[in-house]
């Protein structure tokens, strides 16, 4: 013999009466908890009801919705936990995994490698900015190295030179065949021409660099 008691108003399914009990929702409301939770409104940015400020709706497949809070390891989440995130914090980089696989987007912030504070992947050459004093050498993906005090790199690229690309972010490059000298790496870096050449400057207002 068994009694069938109503859940709470804000549930359509749910394994007690209380409010935090849900484990489906009435209406448009999403769930908050995981598995079981309750159930709160879903608002215009994404977020769940201002109750719960730090929480994010996601979709979990066939129009059902859940309300959950970003791992600490993502900048942005299309799910909880550590392999819902769709953008990641500074230091690491996502590493998306095949959805058909799973019930829902995947994605997971592994670490970059320690001297990048940005990167594309976990190795040594795929930083796009480097951690502390370090310096980018390799364009806008490399590895990064001390610019010693000479203006010069590492001793491991002899020939690769410090250059100051702005809002004192430095990378590391090689000056142009035809530079005797450069500020920055190409043949438009050129301060100081080789034997043969002349300097033709260039408004460096319509120039980034």
């Amino acid at each position: 013999v068994g009694v069938c008691s109503k859940c709470h108003e804000t549930c359509s399914k749910c394994v007690g009466g209380a409010l935090q009990e849900c484990t489906a929702c009435a209406g448009s409301l999403v769930l908050h908890g995981g598995s079981q939770g309750s159930c709160v409104q879903c608002i215009g940015n994404g977020q769940c009801s201002s109750v719960h400020k730090l929480a994010v709706c996601f979709s979990s497949g066939r129009k059902r919705h859940t309300c959950g809070v970003c791992d600490p390891s993502c900048a942005a989440c299309d799910a909880d936990g550590p392999m819902g995130c769709s953008k990641c914090r500074d230091g690491h980089h996502l590493v998306s995994k095949d959805s058909s696989v799973w019930s829902r987007p995947v994605g997971v912030c592994s670490k970059c490698h320690e001297t990048c504070s940005k990167c594309v992947g976990g190795a040594l050459q795929e930083c796009t900015a480097c951690a502390g004093s370090l310096v980018l050498h390799g364009g806008s993906q490399g590895s990064c190295v001390q610019c010693i005090g000479n203006g010069q790199c590492s001793s491991v690229h002899k020939l690769a030179v410090c250059f100051s690309s702005g809002r004192k972010r430095h990378t590391c490059g090689v000056c142009d065949p035809s530079c005797a000298a450069c500020d920055a790496d190409g043949p438009m870096g050129c301060n100081k021409c080789r034997d043969g050449h002349y300097l033709v400057s260039k408004d460096s207002s319509v120039w980034a660099r």
